[in-house]
């Protein structure tokens, strides 16, 4: 039970640990089991949930045990008390399959077979086999899992009672069949998560549940459900840097890492679970300026006139950038290097050239200016100078999304926003009223395919939540730009960029309180 970093809600936490090592869960878990079998209690299925009335000692047992959520003060029936839970479909169901202690009514009628309730619960929700074997694997070992939509993920672990403790993973369930929780393949998505649970002190835990290509006909496929558990967390190289240098003895093997930003752990190698919409406009209120002379700064040069300077500047000395892998890298001189640093056009490279800077541009920044801007040519290795759709198809081989990144890109763009990468906060774009070190950025920019769903972000309420909640988090708006094709062929070249359009959608949290301060305000 005792782990560095378990957070205690009571101010004097040894009062706490020692309350909850006195009753642990598994206790308080078979206290439950038996007082329900006794009684032979019976939950009604409704929907997506499971009611059951139970008496007063039994609503104490179900809450010291943290099984679902009173909805109902209190019932009288010839004069007792009677309490009404609400249970999820994974808790109704453990305590009816694995507990054996909830009888399930559906319709008038005694469900005495749990692969009857199997095949209901699969009915009411498509994903019910995987989400239950990631409930039932961590209530086996003692931990309490609440779900915890607010937080962008399936469910949150507890060491004990949340009101003992703070929850200490977000938990993310994802299956072999690749049905659910699809956004951790996409690098924004993940960030946004890692970056969210950071925020609120939990790790992000990733439950694989493999089916071993069993059906999932009946009960007897979750003995066949193998887990794995892995957990995800930010790698910070300063932090790491310290260590090296504290410990030179022991040197860090970062070659043993996944990726140079996470570490993929195994969750059971330290830590044991035994333990218990409207358009953008350039007229705004909540711009936040960097500095007190920034707005004059940026009304005395705008963005419109640096790209025209930058514009004519590449004209003149026919720039000419190289491709290199995923991106495309341009030489110039110290004008035009500042002139590409004012626009906001691609990151300098470090070199020991006085007289010349190099710059690295994306895809997009390079084809924004060959195409829109008509200021760059772009080269291959060999030097052979490339046209508009020889560049298009090779970004296109390199990055499958380009059209609708390039498109939503150049729609930024074309208003005079600067726009940049944002996958530090989980999506695909920042952007800026005008130079990063004047202001801070106004909106997180997610790029949705209104043609496809199949990789599509913001499809789940948790993905949605997520999001919103992260960019709330550092003082942003969530942008979603859908990206529709009006014609059935695929953009085989630049010029059938004519055929794609936009549309604007801002996505907010909406605050009752708020709401309804407001009103009274009004009526006032």
């Amino acid at each position: 039970m005792v782990v560095s970093g378990t957070r205690w809600k009571d101010i004097n936490s040894e009062e706490s640990e020692e309350f909850a090592l006195a009753n642990p869960m598994s206790k308080i878990v078979s206290q439950l089991q038996v007082s329900l079998v006794q009684t032979k209690a019976c939950g009604l299925l409704l929907n997506h949930s499971v009611l059951l009335e139970v008496e007063l000692k039994q609503a104490d047992l179900l809450s010291q045990a943290c099984f679902g959520c009173r909805i109902v003060t209190a019932i009288k029936d010839k004069g007792k008390q009677q309490y009404l839970y609400e249970f999820s479909l994974e808790e109704a169901f453990y305590m009816c399959h694995s507990l054996k202690c909830l009888e399930i009514i559906w319709e008038g009628k005694y469900l005495k077979n749990n692969d009857e309730i199997w095949e209901l619960m699969k009915s009411e929700r498509k994903l019910f086999p995987i989400l239950y074997k990631a409930y039932s694997h961590l209530r086996d070992k003692n931990w309490v899992v609440r779900s915890e939509i607010k937080y962008g993920v399936d469910f949150v672990a507890y060491r004990h009672h949340p009101s003992l403790v703070h929850s200490e993973y977000a938990v993310l369930v994802s299956a072999d069949n690749g049905d659910i929780n699809m956004r951790l393949t996409m690098w924004p998505s993940l960030h946004a998560a890692v970056r969210l649970e950071d925020g609120v002190a939990k790790t992000l835990l990733v439950l694989h549940i493999n089916t071993n290509a069993y059906d999932s006909t009946t009960t007897s496929c979750l003995e066949h459900y193998t887990v794995e558990e892995q957990m995800i967390t930010r790698w910070n190289p300063e932090q790491c840097h310290e260590d090296m240098f504290a410990n030179d003895e022991d040197s860090c093997d970062y070659h043993a890492q996944s990726s140079p930003h996470y570490n993929f752990n195994k969750f059971s190698t330290h830590q044991k679970l035994s333990a218990t919409s409207s358009s953008m406009t350039m007229v705004g209120l909540n711009t936040r300026w960097k500095g007190k002379g920034s707005k004059a700064m940026a009304q005395k040069h705008p963005m419109s006139e640096l790209i025209n300077q930058l514009q004519s500047s590449l004209v003149q000395s026919k720039a000419c950038g190289l491709f290199s892998g995923f991106s495309i890298v341009l030489e110039v001189g110290l004008e035009q290097a500042d002139l590409l640093n004012r626009a906001s056009f691609g990151c300098p490279i470090l070199t020991t050239n006085g007289d010349n800077q190099w710059f690295e541009l994306s895809m997009e920044e390079s084809f924004y200016l060959h195409h829109s801007l008509h200021c760059l040519k772009i080269v291959s290795k060999n030097r052979c100078v490339k046209d508009g759709d020889e560049i298009w198809e090779l970004m296109k081989s390199k990055k499958e999304s380009f059209p609708l990144s390039y498109k939503a890109y150049s729609h930024l763009r074309s208003k005079n926003w600067v726009v940049r990468s944002g996958i530090q906060y989980g999506v695909d774009f920042v952007a800026y009223r005008h130079h990063p070190s004047l202001v801070h950025s106004e909106y997180a920019v997610v790029v949705v395919d209104s043609d496809d769903n199949s990789k599509a972000r913001l499809l789940s309420w948790p993905d949605l939540h997520a999001t919103v909640r992260l960019e709330g988090g550092v003082a942003k708006t969530l942008l979603v730009l859908h990206i529709k094709n009006n014609y059935p062929a695929p953009a085989a070249s630049f010029s059938s960029l004519n055929q794609y359009t936009v549309e604007e959608q801002i996505v907010t949290r909406w605050s009752p309180e708020r709401c309804r301060e407001k009103k009274l305000e009004n009526e006032i």
